[in-house]
């Protein structure tokens, strides 16, 4: 079931991400290495929670053998394909061997991905299409937090007891 040029359901269980696919969408594509792969998982990390309670992102693995690897932040995994297996067959046997494929979100620009995946009932969304819902995503929680601290601060144990005089 392709989702192109719609949103993703509210909020996907698990969305599983072809990295460099995606990398590859950005609006200003850096040069794609290290760096770009550290940031685009920070990013899903920051908003993670508020797209899905488990983000996988798989990278094609090849030359990366032996590469120290920083800890994604929670909701984010990610994984490596092998030099063997390519990320279009790790995330096809992902969505395949799945027990709910109906929770699943596949983002990927790559045709045929999308079509094997969606056999197996997962539902699929282009990589420009995502981070659209990204953006939205961020924004959404940049404002949150902005309102958040134009509140009134938190009651204290103090405002609850009346004032007395200070008298001499």
């Amino acid at each position: 079931m392709s989702l192109r040029g719609k949103l993703p359901p509210m909020k996907a269980r698990w969305i599983i991400i072809d990295g460099y696919s995606l990398l590859h969408r950005a609006p200003a594509p850096a040069k794609i290495g290290t760096a770009a792969r550290e940031q685009l998982v920070a990013r899903l990390g920051a908003t993670g929670e508020a797209l899905a309670e488990r983000i996988t992102v798989v990278f094609d693995g090849a030359g990366f053998v032996g590469e120290r690897q920083a800890q994604p932040p929670a909701p984010v995994e990610v994984i490596y394909a092998t030099a063997a297996q390519t990320a279009d067959s790790v995330i096809e046997r992902l969505a395949h061997e799945a027990t709910r494929p109906e929770e699943i979100l596949v983002v990927t620009s790559d045709r045929a991905e999308r079509e094997t995946v969606d056999a197996a009932g997962v539902a699929t969304l282009g990589c420009s299409d995502f981070l659209h819902h990204l953006a939205a995503t961020e924004n959404t929680l940049r404002r949150s937090a902005s309102n958040l601290k134009h509140q009134a601060p938190p009651a204290v144990l103090g405002d609850f007891f009346p004032k007395r005089d200070q008298k001499s």
